[in-house]
Parts: structure tokens; sequence; C-alpha cells
């Protein structure tokens, strides 16, 4: 019935949760790298904004505006973590 058992529900079910566990993990690293990224754009904004003051104080101009999206950027990490993270039921342990 069933051919070197590549397709018993048991090796189905084992392939399933070996690919949960590769997405879990992809999703972690993503979520990661935007945290680092979030905080990197935080400090070159600061460094620019800083710049652009010397700059003005310098030329007598002004405005230059820049977005900060950290906070926006941390929240959909973890809500990539918190999607990603199936716990195991009891049985599978």
């Amino acid at each position: 019935m069933w051919e070197k058992g590549y397709q018993t529900p048991i090796y189905l079910f084992n392939k399933l949760i070996g690919l949960q566990a590769v997405v879990e993990v992809v999703s972690n690293h993503t979520s990661n790298a935007l945290e680092l990224l979030a905080k990197q754009h935080s400090q070159m904004k600061t460094f620019v904004y800083q710049n652009q003051l010397a700059l003005d104080y310098l030329l007598s101009e002004c405005c230059i505006e820049i977005d900060d999206y950290k906070k926006t950027i941390r929240r959909l990490a973890a809500k990539i973590k918190k999607v990603a993270h199936v716990p195991l039921s009891k049985g599978c342990r």
C-alpha cells in the first residue's frame, strides 16, 4: 500500500513539523534583522538631523524632515515572531 514509507502519515507529519520549524527560524531571523534595521535607522536619523542642524546654523536655511518608523518596524517584527511561533501540542513533545 505505502511505498518505502515515503507517504505514511507519520512521515508526512514529521516533514510538516520540520517545515514549521524552518519557517519559525526564518521568521525569527527576519524579525531580528528588522529590529536591527530599526535601531540603525534611528541612529542614522539622529546623525542626519544633527548634521542638518549644523548646516542650518551655518547657512541660515532649514527644513528637513525624516520620518521615524522604528516603532512600526519593531511592532511588525514582533507580529512576525508571534505568527511564526506555533507551540507543539503536549503529544508532540
